[in-house]
């Protein structure tokens, strides 16, 4: 489940030396299943290296309704979060 997975990405941290203490850090995030879960993953770690999170969302505009929904949904989230959201 939720702490395996925690588990293997912290491992895969820490074996590249990927985040330091501090560290301010960009995620993407689609509002699909896989980024909002690495996001959630990446949260879990924000105590334990002291980390400042930013979310970026790039929309492409290529799938009408579907697209402005992702945006919407990817702003709420960082909103329910207390996260700064860029939409370059």
């Amino acid at each position: 489940g939720q702490k395996m997975l925690e588990e293997k990405v912290l491992q895969t941290i820490k074996k590249f030396d990927m985040l330091s203490f501090n560290d301010r850090v960009l995620i993407g995030v689609s509002g699909g299943p896989d980024s909002v879960t690495l996001l959630n993953v990446l949260l879990s770690f924000k105590k334990r290296y002291n980390l400042s999170f930013f979310i970026a969302h790039l929309d492409h505009m290529l799938r009408g309704k579907e697209s402005d929904e992702d945006v919407n949904f990817v702003k709420n989230l960082a909103q329910e979060l207390g996260l700064p959201c860029e939409k370059p």
